[in-house]
């Protein structure tokens, strides 16, 4: 109930904070636009992306064959329409016409082969190709036509090109591959142009002459800048530093909405992410699974959500949060000290252990719930020390295996569940690195596997409930909380929406319907 206040009362504030902006003239062209965002990208080739804030940032200058709309549903990108055989194995896509790459060549059919096949290239290593993995070939039937073929039926194989924040499928011109497979100045199609990046400063984007969509994007210029501090970001908004600031702590940003602001309003996405703990159960102690369970024995989800989203957050079991029509009603794990105590003595450590947690210090809220974690295991007898580490170090030490257990947060919602729990928790999948790529339940990847191939809705939804049940039971991850994502903009920026995915450019939405009013 608290949260849904929130969200109305942030809803009341922002259309009274935009009433008057709605009548006022056209938009303006021209114009930098400064965004500070959470943290800076690992790398700059949109094939190899693993991160959130990398995904939202290759949407500004690769599009994709199918983008998300404003609700996270599939939408026409670069294909203006498609069809799907019968038994949902052969998927053919019609492009639009006269797309030009940033360097002013044409897109054409054999560009999308291009790019799923260096996608589906092992040397590549890209997170794309676990996720296409049904994918038996890619076929060009003419200029602006191509097919995908399927191993087996997929009902929410469109998903798959953009599903979450971290799960795009930006289509890049091949000029921009070097000799060796690596992509420093990566050419696109997209409203802008990548112009630069200097690490841990800026990402600097123009607008493109050769954008496809007509009259677009309004701003001349992009810059992205990394400032790792929610409180920092917030003062930079206020004093003007920053045009756009994303996300920002709903604490402060509460405190500010009890009263009109003249210089800058708030939005939110619809979450602030689905937060979890992820063990390595590469080695010990979470190889063994009665240690996993103590954790989730012990740990206190409730007051996570407290102290994280000031008792707006929602406790979660599993992936997908009660409103979405893929959640399942599954139990829950309630805390039991006593019981936690007695898996510990029963896996060998009657005296309970002491463990590493890695997380993030660039997110407050995974550090806020490291700290919460701490201290609730001290009760069951387990000493967590806590490794912090900026985001790109974090996601480096994860995929590398550096890690006992961690906790991280999954972009807002994704749009099927085979994005979530199929790259998850099956072997040698795009997020088999939370698990230091060793988990495997053949119970489980079987029902994952039969619900992917699976077109009836209800028939899914029963697969995916057991599925859930396996995981919260086994306990690779632990789901805990989610919450709303506050972010905040000057008054003079105008035609800023919200994605549920916080998307910087989607279907019908973004920075290039964005434009600047002084």
């Amino acid at each position: 109930m608290k949260k849904l206040n929130l969200f109305i009362f942030f809803s009341l504030i922002v259309i009274s904070l935009l009433f008057p902006f709605l009548c006022m003239s056209q938009p303006k062209y021209g114009g930098t636009l400064t965004v500070g965002i959470e943290s800076d990208i690992k790398q700059i080739d949109p094939h190899k992306g693993v991160t959130a804030i990398e995904g939202r940032i290759y949407t500004l200058f690769a599009d994709n064959l199918v983008v998300s709309s404003k609700n996270n549903e599939p939408y026409p990108g670069l294909a203006a329409s498609w069809d799907v055989s019968k038994d949902a194995k052969e998927w053919t896509f019609r492009l639009r016409k006269g797309v030009k790459f940033h360097n002013g060549r044409e897109m054409t059919a054999e560009d999308i082969k291009f790019n799923m096949d260096r996608a589906f290239d092992p040397k590549t290593a890209s997170p794309i190709r676990s996720r296409f993995i049904i994918v038996e070939s890619v076929k060009v039937i003419d200029r602006y036509t191509v097919k995908f073929i399927l191993k087996k039926p997929a009902g929410g194989f469109l998903a798959l090109f953009f599903g979450g924040a971290a799960q795009q499928t930006p289509i890049i011109a091949r000029e921009c591959v070097k000799e060796d497979g690596t992509v420093t100045h990566p050419i696109g199609t997209g409203p802008f142009e990548f112009v630069e990046w200097k690490p841990n400063d800026h990402i600097r984007l123009k607008k493109s002459i050769h954008y496809w969509g007509k009259g677009l994007p309004y701003l001349d210029e992009l810059i992205l800048k990394p400032v790792p501090e929610e409180t920092v970001r917030l003062t930079a908004l206020r004093t003007g530093d920053l045009d756009v600031a994303f996300p920002l702590p709903i604490d402060e940003v509460a405190k500010l909405m009890k009263k009109p602001q003249k210089d800058f309003y708030f939005l939110q996405d619809a979450t602030a992410g689905v937060y979890f703990i992820h063990f390595n159960v590469s080695k010990p102690p979470f190889n063994d699974v009665r240690v996993r369970q103590a954790i989730a024995y012990g740990i206190n989800k409730k007051e996570m959500a407290e102290g994280i989203f000031q008792g707006y957050g929602e406790v979660l079991n599993q992936g997908f949060p009660k409103r979405s029509p893929w959640y399942c009603d599954v139990p829950s794990i309630v805390r039991d000290v006593g019981k936690a105590k007695a898996l510990l003595k029963e896996a060998g450590y009657p005296d309970g252990l002491e463990v590493a947690l890695t997380t993030s210090n660039t997110y407050p809220y995974q550090l806020i719930m490291g700290e919460i974690a701490q201290e609730q295991l001290k009760e069951i007898g387990m000493k967590i020390k806590l490794d912090l580490n900026d985001w790109p170090t974090t996601i480096k030490k994860m995929i590398g295996g550096d890690f006992h257990f961690g906790i991280i947060h999954w972009g807002p919602i994704v749009a099927d569940p085979d994005l979530l729990y199929t790259t998850a928790f099956t072997p040698k999948n795009a997020y088999s690195w939370l698990t230091g790529n060793a988990y495997n339940n053949p119970p489980l990847t079987e029902l994952l596997e039969q619900a992917s191939a699976t077109l009836d809705f209800n028939k899914r939804k029963e697969l995916y409930t057991k599925a859930v049940k396996i995981i919260i039971d086994d306990a690779p991850w632990i789901f805990t909380v989610e919450g709303p994502g506050p972010f905040g903009a000057r008054s003079h920026v105008k035609g800023l929406e919200s994605h549920p995915n916080g998307l910087f450019a989607y279907g019908g939405g973004g920075f290039q319907y964005t434009w600047l009013d002084k």
